[in-house]
């Protein structure tokens, strides 16, 4: 049940965030929005039109403008949801920015980028300019017209003459200078990344390992082989990474996120939350994601191959629209729930979790049940009002998580603290976790942990107030963003996998363990 305090805030936000889509037939929405798409797609493409950022496509009108922006002229984002992104206070520092970007290894010249940001400002008030001069020479012809009628021709036509030459100005402007430079610096200041955490090392560095591998005196099989035998694991050949567990071993998954992962996240206060499977690209790009790469795929395998013969890439670029994604249970849910929301402080922090699919395009076919391209899992999302409350939300989520793992103690664990050359834009901290594969000899990514702070709020209008709307100093008027944690914790085909090759027997059979 909602609290009677967060129930109005949920309701405002309510009125205002986007409609989410929910779909069933799952292998047929992998077929439909992306997951097979050719790796060439450079953009995202809605009602047939391309545009090289989802914040860039003109189907609303919405103009936030950048708040710490002192002067009249500011960036605009034509998109939903326009973020509400502090330019002249990253500007204000440009060593800072270096240092930052210098460290995560990404290639952005931010002085370049400050001088074509400056140089954008100063079109945008020529083009203001012009509107303006534009505006006031129709008003005049108007009140010409109106008042003088047809026998001040000659004022009419001199009227007429400098509207026609401030209007070929005007689109001279726009298409020799102002759309491409526009573009280049909305698209290159959403690759600004946020500030690294304190804790956030250069390298990555091995926290702790739990768990006993095992040993065998014979040369293991992997979950692919074993699944096989025993009747477990049924891969699907017509869509690339997909599966059927059977059996036991779909027994075990059920019983893993039901009994081990739901029921710890729920007995530690966590709020149940059910993500839809589809949501809009905005959202997707909004929580720092590049909307091309999730739905690349490599160039590989003879279902894609198969698809390139009936469809070519610039039929899929015309007749496909990226304006929705299949995600599933990831932060993008949680993200689109509360987008455009104004929570109130009496009801922070929010510390929600989700079990359910999880959809990604697959990164290599040949690791199975490790890189598949739907799998069920255990997300956890975090909304608190300030940084230093965030990092509570972090430092407990991360104990939880670990709480978890370890009560699957029959599974070799390694936490590993990612380094800043690792790190995404979106990100100021985050721990991965990975899981031992007997099979394959190597460690593989489970899960991971990720401390946003304020990167995903300012971007989806994600909000907070301290008294009532419009009443005192601090209103709902004023834009407070809130700070959030997240991440998809674990996965639990890649779990079924491992124990399938950690209690394998030298005939090629392997049991299932048993676990409370």
């Amino acid at each position: 049940m909602l609290s009677n305090r967060l129930l109005p805030a949920l309701q405002r936000g309510l009125q205002r965030r986007l409609s989410l889509h929910s779909v069933t037939g799952h292998r047929q929405c992998f077929r439909t929005y992306g997951l097979s798409l050719p790796c060439s797609l450079n953009c995202v493409t809605v009602c047939g039109r391309k545009f090289p950022s989802a914040y860039l496509c003109t189907d609303a009108k919405t103009v936030v403008k950048d708040s710490h922006t002192a002067s009249a002229v500011k960036l605009k984002f034509d998109s939903v949801i326009a973020p509400d992104l502090p330019i002249d206070e990253k500007f204000s520092d440009l060593n800072a920015i270096e240092a930052n970007v210098r460290r995560r290894n990404i290639n952005l010249d931010a002085r370049q980028l400050h001088s074509d940001y400056c140089q954008f400002l100063q079109l945008e008030k020529e083009k203001y300019s012009l509107e303006r001069q534009r505006r006031e020479n129709a008003d005049t012809m108007k009140h010409v017209m109106k008042e003088k009628g047809r026998h001040f021709e000659s004022e009419s036509n001199e009227l007429k003459r400098r509207g026609k030459l401030i209007k070929d100005n005007l689109k001279q402007l726009q298409d020799e200078k102002y759309h491409a430079l526009y573009k280049r610096v909305v698209c290159d200041i959403l690759k600004i990344p946020i500030d690294l955490h304190p804790d956030t090392p250069d390298a990555d560095v091995v926290c702790s390992e739990f768990g006993d591998k095992p040993n065998f005196s014979f040369q293991p099989l992997n979950h692919l082989s074993l699944g096989q035998n025993m009747r477990f694991l049924n891969i699907q050949s017509d869509v690339e990474g997909t599966f059927y567990l059977l059996n036991e071993a779909a027994i075990l998954e059920h019983h893993l996120m039901t009994r081990v992962a739901g029921s710890h996240l729920r007995a530690h206060g966590l709020q149940q939350f059910v993500c839809p499977d589809m949501v809009k690209a905005f959202v997707v790009e909004g929580c720092g994601f590049n909307v091309c790469e999730m739905l690349e795929m490599e160039n590989k395998g003879g279902a894609q191959n198969q698809m390139k013969n009936s469809d070519s890439e610039e039929n899929l670029g015309k007749s496909r629209d990226h304006n929705l994604l299949l995600t599933g249970v990831s932060c993008f849910g949680f993200a689109a729930y509360l987008t455009a929301m104004n929570i109130q402080d009496s009801s922070l922090p929010l510390k929600y979790y989700s079990v359910g699919r999880n959809y990604m395009p697959v990164k290599n076919k040949e690791l199975g049940l490790y890189s598949a391209s739907q799998a069920s899992c255990a997300a956890m999302f975090g909304v608190a009002p300030s940084a230093v409350a965030a990092d509570r939300i972090f430092d407990e989520f991360l104990s939880i998580t670990l709480s978890l793992y370890k009560k699957l103690r029959t599974v070799p664990f390694r936490v590993v603290q990612v380094g800043a050359s690792n790190l995404r834009l979106m990100e100021a901290k985050r721990v991965d976790f990975y899981v031992w594969s007997a099979g394959f000899g190597s460690y593989f990514k489970l899960g991971e942990l990720r401390l946003c702070n304020d990167y995903i709020s300012r971007r989806l209008a994600i909000q907070h107030y301290g008294s009532d709307p419009g009443k005192g100093e601090d209103s709902c008027s004023n834009k407070n963003y809130v700070y959030t944690v997240d991440g998809v914790i674990i996965k639990f085909p890649s779990i079924v996998a491992s124990l399938m090759e950690s209690f394998q027997s030298k005939d090629g059979t392997c049991s299932m363990p048993k676990f409370n």
